[in-house]
């Protein structure tokens, strides 16, 4: 990236003046997973598992005017009574469990019964191939990601809305 100094530096040195250095803080060996299973917080009634990562590409015959990641999240109500909505926050990890990316996502439109799940197949966002955190997650295996979703609040068809810190 030409905006960055560190990116410019970096493409202007010469190979034989640079000094490397790099430090193994994590090893994931082959067959293991690194899919998280489904994150539930202690006394929060939902459980919200993305259980897919589709990459589609720029196509702007199609109105698609950048990459975009487009994901399939199950979200699953274990409480006694009809969710009308939840609203939290997304967080994606590499496999060593590092940030790459947090957003509110918000999952409503679809009443989720009581002791029944939905699954939401419309959501991700558009690339910005200039932001080294959306490349990444563009570019990585689903099976190399990592996925924690932090229930902020949940309104139930009866109006309820319960929060959680």
């Amino acid at each position: 990236n030409p905006f960055m100094d560190d990116h410019s530096k970096l493409y202007a040195e010469d190979f034989s003046d640079l000094k490397f250095t790099y430090e193994i803080t994590n090893i994931v060996y082959e067959g293991e997973s690194t899919v998280a299973a489904p994150i539930q917080d202690e006394g929060v009634p939902v459980e919200v598992s993305v259980v897919d990562k589709k990459n589609l590409p720029e196509d702007i015959y199609n109105g698609r005017y950048s990459p975009r990641v487009q994901l399939t999240i199950d979200v699953a109500n274990n409480s006694d009574k009809d969710i009308k909505g939840v609203s939290g926050i997304l967080t994606v990890k590499d496999m060593f469990g590092k940030d790459i990316l947090s957003s509110t996502c918000d999952f409503t439109g679809q009443t989720i019964a009581a002791g029944s799940s939905v699954t939401y197949s419309d959501l991700g966002m558009d690339i910005n191939e200039f932001m080294d955190e959306h490349t990444k997650f563009y570019n990585e295996n689903y099976s190399d990601l990592i996925f924690e979703y932090t229930v902020n609040s949940i309104v139930y068809s009866d109006g309820e809305t319960e929060s959680f810190s």
